[in-house]
């Protein structure tokens, strides 16, 4: 969220001055929410920033419909539920290609080398420029997953971090 919140401010500061920011989902921890809130003054984007918390899946659901992007460049993230939500709802992804988010993104969306905030912002503002072409973008891969190809995804996932061959059960 912190790089997220730098590359706002980036985006700001150069050619999108109107660029806004919600961040849905509420922090495990107080103190990092106070925290994110702190660093978004710090950083002049205070205004820009809206923090949403206890959404139902409807909200969830319109708030996907309304994005122009989503942004994630954690460097610990797994499968990424919300990268298969965004693209099921049509909303171009930019995500640090690292953990899981390459093998869930299977070739739709922008992956950036790094969480460096103008990389960031430059591919976000690619993304939000590129809105004619977003399904092509970004809902295919999403379009494509049924229930059976994302448990062989998880399957062999958990099998290379164990170092087995086995797979899961079959879906019906």
């Amino acid at each position: 969220h912190q790089r997220t919140l730098s590359a706002l401010a980036v985006a700001r500061g150069g050619d999108q001055p109107g660029a806004r920011l919600t961040v849905v989902g509420g922090a495990v921890e107080p103190s990092y929410a106070r925290a994110l809130r702190r660093l978004a003054d710090v950083l002049g984007v205070a205004d820009a920033v809206t923090f949403t918390t206890g959404l139902s899946e409807g909200a969830l659901a319109a708030h996907f419909r309304s994005a122009d992007v989503l942004v994630m460049v954690s460097e610990h993230e797994g499968f990424g539920v919300p990268l298969l939500e965004a693209m099921a709802a049509g909303v171009p992804v930019v995500a640090l290609g690292a953990a899981g988010v390459p093998e869930t993104m299977g070739g739709a969306g922008v992956l950036v080398p790094n969480q460096d905030p103008a990389t960031v912002a430059a591919a976000a503002d690619m993304c939000s420029a590129c809105r004619m072409s977003r399904l092509a973008m970004a809902g295919h891969l999403a379009r494509s997953l049924s229930m059976p190809s994302i448990c062989r995804m998880l399957g062999t996932r958990a099998n290379r971090a164990s170092g087995t061959t086995g797979a899961l059960p079959a879906m019906k």
